[in-house]
């Protein structure tokens, strides 16, 4: 291999990663989207319980968030 081709190769990974990560930092979503399709994040789990809101178990209605007068 020549000279040329190896600096040409070097430069081309570079410029590579460089546009990845801005990608990946202007676009989030769509990053971790193409990451997942492409198999290098494992898809994210549905949260259950209390995790996944506050309509899933309707706890905040049970809480008493009145607080007695200041005296």
């Amino acid at each position: 291999m020549s000279y040329d081709l190896i600096q040409t190769l070097i430069v081309a990974v570079i410029v590579a990663v460089a546009a990845a990560m801005m990608a990946r930092r202007l676009f989030p979503r769509t990053a971790e989207a193409v990451a997942r399709r492409l198999g290098l994040k494992p898809a994210a789990k549905p949260a259950a319980g209390c995790d996944s809101g506050c309509a899933s178990c309707n706890g905040c209605k049970t809480l008493n968030f009145d607080l007695p007068p200041k005296k």
